[in-house]
């Protein structure tokens, strides 16, 4: 998203990376029409001082006068006195692009770190208040929950800060209970896990790499693997009996990733 500011004789563009996108090129941002004379970024980094603001030349390189960082005051100054700012979850496009000086402060919902659409998608299709529903719910709450707590102390910054008296929030997070995964049973928590480990579709599939990555999956079973040595007559005659799985459950994946360490496996949705 970039921010362009005309104030006098002053042309600035103001770069904003967007949640879940990659970081923007400079370059790219500086070869948009019009021409501008300087750019700001407002960098992901958290720096002592609040968010880095970096400035770059018209060319997109780091702007030597300036030491490669600037200074919100100086920016706000800049630009007519005040400097609207939107937190790195708190970046809805459309909401960025609806705002102006004067408009109200706009409510929106925190962007979480893990997607938590295919836990809602799945939770809507399975019958109400079974472990899997409760199970899936609760994580993409806390996910929702976190995220928001993120967004408000990234504004709690600018209102401590006196050198920052000239930023004015353009939003606010959308208010959201506080969740926690331990609000949940662990026993109801590991059955709806087994419920949606038990599954075969690409949603169940999604739901457990969002687990994976937010917490590496301390809920599930098969958390270790064995080598089995076929020379040992118990192992070959336990081993003679198994059949091959025409359509794998989803355990599957879970047994392949910590077989290989660690690692997900990618799946489309993902």
């Amino acid at each position: 998203m970039v921010q362009d500011w005309y104030v006098g004789q002053v042309t600035l563009r103001v770069v904003w990376p967007l949640p879940g996108l990659a970081e923007p090129s400079l370059k790219t941002a500086a070869g948009l029409r019009p021409v501008v004379d300087r750019l700001l970024k407002v960098s992901v980094e958290i720096g002592l001082y609040g968010p880095v603001l970096i400035a770059y030349d018209r060319h997109g390189k780091p702007d030597e006068r300036a030491g490669g960082e600037e200074d919100w005051a100086v920016y706000a100054d800049t630009i007519g006195g005040t400097a609207p700012y939107w937190p790195y979850t708190l970046r809805p496009p459309a909401v960025m692009e609806r705002w102006e000086p004067g408009i109200p402060v706009a409510e929106v919902a925190a962007t979480p770190e893990v997607d938590i659409t295919p836990l809602l998608q799945l939770a809507a299709a399975l019958p109400d208040a079974s472990p899997a529903q409760r199970t899936l719910i609760n994580l993409a709450r806390t996910i929702q929950s976190r995220a928001t707590d993120s967004a408000r102390n990234d504004l709690e910054i600018f209102a401590g800060e006196e050198r920052f008296r000239a930023v004015a929030p353009a939003v606010s997070p959308m208010p959201v209970p506080d969740a926690e995964t331990d609000d949940l049973p662990e026993d109801i928590r590991r059955a709806g896990w087994l419920e949606v480990l038990s599954r075969r579709d690409d949603l169940a599939a999604a739901a457990i790499h969002r687990l994976r990555v937010w917490d590496g999956g301390e809920a599930l079973p098969f958390s270790k693997y064995e080598t089995i040595d076929l020379r040992d007559p118990h192992s070959k005659e336990w081993a003679a009996r198994l059949r091959p799985v025409d359509q794998p459950t989803v355990a599957f994946d879970v047994v392949r990733v910590n077989e290989r360490g660690g690692r997900i496996p990618h799946r489309p949705r993902d």
